[in-house]
């Protein structure tokens, strides 16, 4: 059974890339200050691109029933 079932090519290039980017840090030796500071701002930014992309495509991809 798998459990990352997805239907987006998109959506598994997304979580691929952010996986990447997240395992790659184990083998970076740096200060506790970098590493805080990187992962907030690569948080940020990411928080950013969704929120944008979601509401583009909420109203293509869902409809409300009334």
């Amino acid at each position: 059974m798998e459990f990352t079932e997805t239907k987006s090519a998109t959506y598994s290039l997304i979580m691929s890339l952010t996986y990447g980017i997240c395992f790659a840090f184990i083998y970076l030796h740096m200060s506790t200050y970098v590493f805080g500071t990187i992962m907030t701002l690569f948080s940020l930014v990411y928080f950013v691109i969704s929120y944008r992309l979601v509401y583009k495509k909420a109203s293509q991809t869902f409809r409300l029933r009334r």
